[in-house]
């Protein structure tokens, strides 16, 4: 929709106009898809963006970072430019596809919707980040190799972290569940049924797992 001649997302969030974005969960300021008119990006409280160089501290797979940018800058472009982690894929830059996807303090969150001052003292996960415990595939990695859940191949880094984030927050989760928790990711090519059942088995695969811990630390 227009408002003002800026263009917000789809969910009708206001931009700068809002310190969060209520429908969709992101940071307002970014929720702003593209500007029609060239308005200058603040933070938040009226200071611009743009130009100001800072040091920007965060963790990123688990690892303290610490990077000098443009605080207006897309934190989409910092990470696959600067930091070289190029599974964050770029699709449409407008909110909308959701395969640049990451986890922003365990939530899934669009990464063109973020500046670099966003990452600013938070924990972003990217695909690079999830692995199994001796550093190979994870077991929700495994499950979308084992249903098929994998064509082109592209929008499968978000669509793994969206999996991720919804079973770290959601165990149990029903198809619906499921459904919910990767629709803001966009697959053209494979009609989404092995996407979810790869979920739906991890599910199922962890739950049995920790019944088991739980029954061998009962017994001990």
């Amino acid at each position: 929709m227009l408002w003002g001649g800026v263009l917000v997302c789809q969910a009708g969030a206001l931009g700068s106009f809002l310190p969060t974005c209520r429908p969709c969960h992101e940071p307002g300021r970014a929720a702003v898809a593209r500007r029609l008119a060239p308005l200058p990006e603040t933070d938040g409280v009226g200071l611009p963006l743009t130009g100001i160089v800072m040091k920007i501290r965060f963790t990123l797979n688990d690892r303290p970072t610490e990077v000098e940018a443009e605080a207006g800058r897309s934190a989409l472009t910092l990470l696959r430019d600067d930091l070289r982690l190029t599974g964050t894929k770029v699709g449409c830059d407008t909110l909308d596809c959701g395969v640049c996807a990451v986890l922003y303090d365990d939530r899934l969150v669009k990464a063109c919707s973020l500046t670099a001052a966003d990452l600013d003292g938070h924990r972003v996960v990217t695909i690079e980040g999830i692995h199994g415990p001796a550093g190979g595939l994870s077991d929700l990695q495994e499950a979308f190799l084992d249903h098929g859940a994998v064509q082109c191949g592209y929008c499968i880094p978000a669509m793994i972290l969206a999996g991720e984030a919804l079973l770290r927050r959601n165990p149990a989760p029903s198809r619906d569940d499921i459904r919910r928790g990767l629709a803001t990711v966009l697959c053209r090519c494979t009609g989404y049924q092995q996407i979810i059942d790869a979920v739906a088995d991890t599910a199922r695969r962890r739950q049995a797992g920790a019944r088991v811990a739980g029954e061998l630390e009962s017994a001990q």
